[in-house]
């Protein structure tokens, strides 16, 4: 008896989270993975990605994480927001990347 074949497509494109999906055909698989990366190039030249993720900084993280409306609607949020402002203040200008504190 034959066991189940399975097909694994991945899909990595910088500045946008990997994805993967099994199917259980070659084709189906490489159906998907082209699909995805066409939409996501499409997203990307609409300018639905973020800059380069090599330049993104403490300072952009924690910006765009204080501005979540998630975050925002908290009850702790000037609380979060006074903890956030003090690795703003000593480490906006490090890159993401090289942080290691």
């Amino acid at each position: 008896m034959e066991r189940d074949k399975k097909y694994t497509a991945q899909v990595r494109i910088a500045a946008f989270k990997s994805a993967a999906k099994t199917f259980t055909s070659q084709d189906e698989a490489d159906d998907w993975a082209d699909k995805r990366v066409r939409e996501l190039r499409s997203q990307a030249k609409r300018g639905g990605s973020r800059r380069d993720v090599t330049q993104f900084t403490v300072g952009d993280l924690n910006r765009e994480f204080l501005a979540d409306p998630k975050i925002k609607g908290q009850k702790s949020f000037h609380e979060t927001e006074r903890l956030i402002d003090w690795w703003t203040n000593k480490y906006a200008s490090s890159r993401v990347l090289d942080f290691t504190q």
